[in-house]
C-alpha cells in the first residue's frame, strides 16, 4: 500500500490547478508565481485517492491535466493532499488542516492528514529549473474546504521549501476538475 501511495503522490507532483480568488505571497529559490490559472483535480483508482491542487502561470490548466500535459516555460506550485487510510491507502480529502512533509519524512499513521507541496519552474522543455532540495516543500499547513455546492475548493497555506527555508503563503478558492486522474500518468511537454 506505501508503494500505491507513492505512486499516487509522484503523479500528483508533476501537474497544475485553475480558478479564482488566489493570492500567492514569497519566492522559492528566488521564483515568484503570478498566478493565471488554478484547479483542483482527484488523483486515483479502486485502492485509493488523493487530491491535487495546482496554481499556474499559465492558462487553461485542468484541460492540461485532462490530456496529461505539462506546461512548457511554467511556474506552477502543486499540492497532493490526502488522509491516510486503515490500510495505510490514500482515502481522499476531507475538510481540515493537513502537515506539509517530504515523502521521506512522512510518517504514514492512519486517520492523519498530511500533503506534499512542489514548486515548478519548467524550461522550454519542461525540465524542472530548481533542484528537488530546493523546490519540495518540507514543512508547513494547508487549511482545506471541500468543494461547496458551486464546485468551488478552499485553502490557506503557509509552507517551508527546501533547506533555504523559503516561506509561501497564501490562499486559494479553485473549481474542482470534472474528470479524475488515474495513475500512473505518462505527461507529455507543451
Amino acid at each position: 500500500m506505501k508503494m500505491h501511495m507513492m505512486a499516487t503522490l509522484a503523479t500528483t507532483a508533476l501537474v497544475g490547478f485553475g480558478g479564482a480568488n488566489v493570492a500567492f505571497n514569497g519566492s522559492v529559490d528566488g521564483h515568484t508565481l503570478n498566478v493565471r490559472d488554478a484547479a483542483v483535480v482527484r488523483v486515483g483508482d479502486e485502492t485509493g485517492s488523493t487530491l491535487m491542487v495546482v496554481m499556474s502561470d499559465q492558462e487553461g490548466v485542468c484541460e492540461r491535466l485532462r490530456q496529461q500535459q505539462q506546461a512548457s516555460s511554467s511556474t506552477e506550485l502543486s499540492f497532493a493532499l490526502f488522509k491516510v487510510g486503515p490500510e495505510l491507502e490514500p482515502l481522499g480529502a476531507p475538510t481540515g488542516v493537513y502537515s506539509v512533509r517530504s515523502l521521506r519524512d512522512m510518517e504514514l499513521e492512519p486517520g492523519a492528514l498530511l500533503s506534499q507541496a512542489y514548486f515548478h519552474k519548467r524550461d522550454a522543455s519542461c525540465n524542472e529549473q530548481v533542484e528537488d532540495e530546493r523546490a519540495l516543500g518540507y514543512s508547513g499547513h494547508i487549511a482545506f474546504q471541500e468543494p461547496d455546492a458551486n464546485g468551488l475548493a478552499h485553502l490557506r497555506y503557509d509552507i517551508s521549501f527546501g533547506a533555504q527555508n523559503d516561506r509561501v503563503t497564501g490562499e486559494l478558492s479553485a473549481r474542482l476538475c470534472d474528470f479524475t486522474l488515474s495513475p500512473p500518468v505518462d505527461y507529455t511537454c507543451k
